[in-house]
């Protein structure tokens, strides 16, 4: 849209205001001058009326009523109006142009009714006799504090018009001659005003293009020159500040340089805009940074290429690690933050590179010995088992004691099995964490969910539990079913746990905007706020003795959380003490889809 020119704004609203005013004053005087006409005509005929008072009198107290009609006659034609008289009972007895023996009864006249009422009367209608609009004003002769009669002048009330139509052609006149005069004036008031503002304009044009030694000239206003002295301030103070960034980015350049992590930044067309030392370093970079560069271009690595595009696509900090292959392999992690702009739009991401390859192999060590052990403990465990259950299937001749101490003894043994299983299900999972999604296939969400509810329904008919599931047949997920189905059963097993007999255990699939959420609702005791942050801690309980009752091992929702991290998700719970919990797994959308 085309902006208009300030001189053009104040000119058109200086003469649209003197326009308005002489409306204003021009609509007024014209209403004030046809009132004063009016008023005027009538004091006139008023006064008409009563220089005949005498003459009438003198010809009706003889009842001369043909002196009367002379009278009228001879006045009006004089005065250039109509004079009527007009008796009590409404007869007229005398008028300037009509016979009054061919006249009307008058006394439902609203003037003459006034004035028979002992007051001047006056009104303005439409004539039928005259064949147009009269103004009437009707004066009762009084006798005796009666009204013997009443004299009526009237006059047509264009002749008034005319007046008025004399008085209108000269105010338009005076207003078309005052409004020229106002529209020059305005013209050249707007363009003193708006010509040092042009001066004002183009210094600042020279200001924005780094001329900051031009300095505005003084102006003729005090207004303006508060204006050019305080955009003259402007420019010293930017020079000042334009001193203190290139000392700031300076500082920043040396900050960098000094710092062992690597930092990038790069704009929203993944473009590189900054590189420090360090992550030169990191990187492997030897060759000079070329204008335009994309990390691709520099590293050859797509694995950082794709995460710097996701980086740029996604709205909050992620972080990942990455192998490079150099002269050994490297492990460099790395955590992006969103750039955006003094306006909050996002311009880019900032990449920070630490290498954490020693960590990532003393976290392998870890997860290997922990794996290790595992497998040591399993094994004599097995062979303790067995000879329990030899013992167990003893001769009759032992004793029920014995039986009974053995049965404690499995029943140990047996958990201390489930713990075991669980570790290296975790460790496992831990292990293969990224590679779980290369087994990975398309699978029908709701089949999933049966069959991890078909294998915890014996537990849920025990307990008289429902198992209802909800899910849209045409929901595909790229999961590992494997493990995807062993998290969902380890959920709707503690749900079952922990629900009274005869509840309700409902499993919700719904589509999101970022994926795919699955609900497991339970309707038990469940979970004080204070707990729910530590939850999916290995070994976490929030009652020992009756998770252990239960045959827990304190492992299953730990299984839960790597599972899902594995496949990209999320999973968290809500719950209110006494009504309930509800587990959420929250899938992204990349590892969703609909038939």
């Amino acid at each position: 849209m085309r902006k208009k020119k300030l001189s053009w704004i104040l000119f058109f609203s200086f003469s649209g205001m003197t326009l308005l005013s002489l409306s204003i004053a021009g609509g007024y005087s014209f209403i004030a001058s046809k009132e004063f006409i009016y008023a005027n005509t009538a004091s006139d005929l008023e006064a008409r009326c009563n220089i005949l008072k005498k003459q009438i009198w003198e010809a009706l107290a003889t009842g001369k009523f043909k002196e009367i009609d002379e009278i009228c006659k001879a006045a009006g034609n004089a005065s250039s109006s109509r004079i009527t008289v007009i008796l009590p009972g409404g007869t007229v007895v005398g008028d300037t142009f009509v016979n009054p023996d061919k006249m009307e009864n008058h006394a439902n006249r609203p003037e003459i009714r006034e004035a028979f009422s002992v007051k001047t009367g006056s009104s303005i209608r439409y004539s039928t006799t005259m064949q147009n609009n009269i103004m009437y004003v009707a004066v009762p002769l009084m006798v005796d504090n009666r009204a013997a009669a009443v004299i009526r002048t009237s006059l047509a009330v264009a002749a008034i018009e005319d007046q008025l139509g004399f008085i209108r052609k000269r105010l338009f006149f005076a207003g078309f001659l005052i409004a020229l005069t106002a529209a020059g004036l305005s013209f050249w008031i707007s363009r003193r005003i708006t010509n040092p503002i042009q001066d004002m304009k183009q210094g600042a044009a020279r200001f924005a293009e780094g001329d900051l030694d031009y300095r505005l000239p003084v102006a003729s206003t005090e207004e303006m020159v508060g204006l050019s002295d305080a955009l003259n301030q402007m420019a010293i103070q930017l020079r000042r500040r334009v001193k203190d960034v290139m000392d700031q980015r300076n500082e920043l350049e040396s900050v960098l340089s000094a710092m062992k992590e690597g930092v990038i930044a790069v704009d929203d067309s993944e473009r590189i805009i900054k590189m420090n030392r360090a992550a030169e370093q990191i990187l492997g970079v030897s060759t000079p940074l070329s204008p335009n560069a994309g990390i691709l271009e520099l590293t050859r690595n797509r694995d950082l290429d794709r995460f710097f595009k996701e980086a740029l696509q996604s709205t909050d900090s992620t972080e990942c690690d990455i192998s490079f292959f150099q002269k050994e392999e490297r492990v460099i992690n790395i955590r992006s933050s969103l750039l955006t702009g003094t306006d909050g739009d996002r311009i880019g991401a900032l990449l920070v590179f630490n290498d954490v390859t020693l960590l990532r192999h003393l976290e392998s060590l870890r997860r290997d010995f922990a794996a290790s052990v595992s497998h040591e403990i399993k094994t004599p465990l097995t062979a303790i088992k067995g000879f329990v259950e030899t013992l167990n299937s003893g001769s009759p001749d032992d004793s029920a004691e014995t039986k009974r101490f053995l049965k404690i003894i499995e029943k140990h043994v047996v958990r201390l099995e489930s713990i075991i299983d669980d570790l290296m299900k975790l460790s496992g999972i831990e292990q293969e964490e990224g590679e779980v999604l290369k087994d990975s296939q398309q699978y029908r969400l709701k089949e999933i969910l049966e069959k991890a509810a078909e294998i915890c329904l014996p537990k849920a008919q025990e307990k008289g539990i429902r198992i209802e599931l909800t899910s849209d047949e045409k929901i595909l997920v790229n999961v590992n079913s494997t493990l995807f189905e062993q998290a969902a059963v380890n959920l709707i097993d503690n749900a079952i746990k922990y629900s009274p007999v005869k509840s309700v255990v409902r499993i919700q699939t719904e589509k999101t905007e970022s994926g795919i959420m699955i609900r497991f609702k339970d309707q038990g005791i469940g979970i004080e706020k204070k707990h729910l942050p530590r939850l999916f801690e290995r070994f976490y309980r929030v009652d020992k003795a009756r998770s252990r009752s239960l045959g827990g091992t304190g492992l299953g929702l730990a299984i839960v959380k790597h599972v899902v991290k594995a496949h990209g998700g999320q999973v968290f719970v809500e719950s209110i003490p006494g009504k309930g919990s509800t587990f959420s797994i929250a899938l992204p959308r990349k590892e969703t889809t609909s038939a």
